[in-house]
């Protein structure tokens, strides 16, 4: 890779700040929300949205390095809550929607996680038993009916959340992944990094 390439290279919140700069009001993404309805997302509405989200986020106690937990199918939430996870300084922990109880215990007490998204789910009824005792919730708005139920509801909280100011972007952002071995046994832990320029390797 040539000099010119890597100092092309950014970090998603960096890439983010730019989309808003140029194409703010552009579509970048389409969520089907059921019985044919669609949600536009624009660059400018999903960065209100991660920011209001990481306000939260800070509010519930949040901080640097925290580890924060995303049980999801693919949704317009999902990354949207990566964004916000970041954007307060704290680690994103995804979980792969079709984990048992048990699997979801081994993660969340592993990676120490603080604070969970629960949002498109097939099987939350098989999973919501190995969350740990203590850990806050958040219910995406394509989440199973009881999750909304119980837990603050993510529309809410961006309609009652002022947004943060545009945060100091972190010279790296994290991404701890657990990855599945044999069936009983504990998943393999990975940190994932992306740097916000080449000189942060350096740092």
């Amino acid at each position: 890779m040539t000099m010119d390439n890597k100092a092309a290279v950014m970090s998603p919140l960096k890439a983010l700040e730019q989309r808003c700069e140029k194409q703010g009001q552009s579509v970048a993404m389409v969520q089907p929300m059921g019985g044919g309805e669609l949600q536009d997302y624009t660059w400018a509405r999903i960065n209100d949205e991660a920011r209001k989200m990481a306000a939260y986020l800070q509010s519930q106690g949040v901080q640097k390095g925290d580890h924060v937990a995303l049980v999801s199918k693919n949704c317009a939430e999902w990354i949207i809550a990566d964004l916000s996870i970041w954007m307060a300084g704290a680690v994103s922990v995804p979980l792969y929607p079709t984990l048992v109880a048990e699997t979801v215990r081994q993660i969340m007490e592993h990676s120490e996680s603080k604070f969970l998204f629960v949002g498109k789910l097939d099987d939350w009824d098989i999973m919501k038993e190995g969350v740990p005792e203590g850990v806050k919730r958040v219910a995406f708005t394509l989440a199973p009916r009881d999750a909304l139920n119980d837990f603050p509801n993510w529309g809410d909280i961006i309609r009652d959340t002022a947004p943060n100011k545009w945060p100091n972007l972190p010279w790296r952002i994290l991404r701890l992944l657990f990855t599945p071995r044999a069936p009983r046994a504990c998943p393999r832990a990975l940190c994932m990094t992306s740097s916000l320029s080449p000189s942060s390797e350096r740092r």
